[in-house]
Formats: structure tokens, sequence, C-alpha cells
């Protein structure tokens, strides 16, 4: 299914969503059913691609100035970038709790889950990053979605949401 809505009651307030993918299927044994929450991002990195066979490493300061180091790739290794993986990686953590409103909201309105994944699909470099199993636990999901709630209606001034425009914002 694509673009689901939901919404689910918490002990502060009812927390809407809306899922862009969801897949639900029968698990494997017949007990119970396998769900995946895929959420689509069309965050911009600077990091770019690679178009020879060498990769960027860090080296030391050298003089007050970052010196860089050239290595041959090997064999294997992805054709992206290291500023680009640290990108995508940092940027997949400011999306957990979204992340975990989603599967919670899966757990309570899909009868009989067995197990939930959820992945973040970033379009463009077209790279998936899956949340770990820690996060999507039920427990782990409340505490995160009712921290968050907390932290909202316990503000009472705008500079406590200080926005956070992307680059390609105006």
């Amino acid at each position: 299914m694509s673009e689901q809505r939901f919404r689910i009651r918490r002990p502060l307030g009812i927390l809407t969503g809306t899922i862009d993918k969801l897949i639900v299927c029968p698990v494997a044994d017949g007990e119970g059913m396998s769900v995946e929450i895929i959420d689509f991002k069309t965050n911009r990195f600077r990091g770019r691609r690679l178009t020879d066979s060498k990769t960027l490493k860090a080296g030391a300061l050298k003089d007050g100035q970052l010196s860089l180091d050239f290595l041959e790739r090997e064999s294997g290794e992805s054709n992206r970038d290291l500023l680009m993986q640290a990108e995508v990686e940092t940027t997949a953590v400011d999306y957990h709790v979204q992340m975990q409103a989603y599967a919670l909201a899966a757990r309570e309105l899909i009868p009989g889950i067995a197990n939930v994944r959820v992945t973040l699909h970033f379009l463009d470099p077209d790279v998936e990053v899956s949340l770990p199993d820690v996060l999507l636990d039920p427990e782990a999901c409340e505490k995160a979605i009712d921290e968050a709630m907390l932290n909202i209606v316990s503000s009472s001034s705008p500079e406590d949401f200080p926005a956070h425009p992307a680059e390609h914002c105006r």
C-alpha cells in the first residue's frame, strides 16, 4: 500500500502520519504478519560519486591544514566516497523517531504482526538504510514517541523549536 495514513492515541495526544510504502505479508511459518515500512527521502547530499578508482581518506593535520591522502580502492568497495556515506548515516539518525512512530502505528493498527522492518530510501544517491531491531522494539518506540511528545507539549516558546531548513529550502 502506498501513502497509508494513520492515527494512534498516545498518553499526551494523538499521533498522526503518513507512511510512504507499507508492505504486509504473512510470515513463512504462517504465524502472523511481516511488515516492511519504506520511507522515501529527497535529501540532497554534498558528497559526490567518485569517477575513478580512488577513494578519499582524511589524513592528519599538518601545519594547521588538513591533508588528504588518496588510496587505491580495494576491489568490491562501493563507488561512493566516505563523505557521502557519513552524510547519509548522519541524516538517517535524524529520522529515527519518525520511523519509530511508523513502526509503533503498524504494530497498534495491524493485528498479528510478528516482525517489522523499517527502511529509509534516499532517492539521490539511491541508498537504503534500515533501522536496527533494537530501535524498533515496541517499548523503545513507545518511549521515543512519548518523550518527543512530552518535549513538544512542555515547550512554551518558539525558541525551543529552532528552524533547521535544509540547504535546498528557501
